[in-house]
């Protein structure tokens, strides 16, 4: 019985540290891409589309 217990600890454990480094992975892959954002020149192409430059592009046709 005292092994099959030691088992599900040590399973416990490792999921534990599983989500953890899991939870931490995600966060430094979302900070890279934020620094990224804000390195980004000007002049560049962005995922996010700015809604007022589109407005005036339209205004000006």
């Amino acid at each position: 019985m005292s092994c099959m217990s030691n088992r599900r600890i040590a399973l416990v454990i490792g999921t534990v540290v599983g989500l953890i480094a899991i939870v931490a992975w995600v966060a430094e892959i979302d900070i890279v891409f934020q620094e990224s954002a804000e390195e980004q020149e000007p002049n560049q192409k962005s995922l996010v589309i700015d809604e007022s430059s589109s407005e005036s592009k339209a205004v000006a046709k």
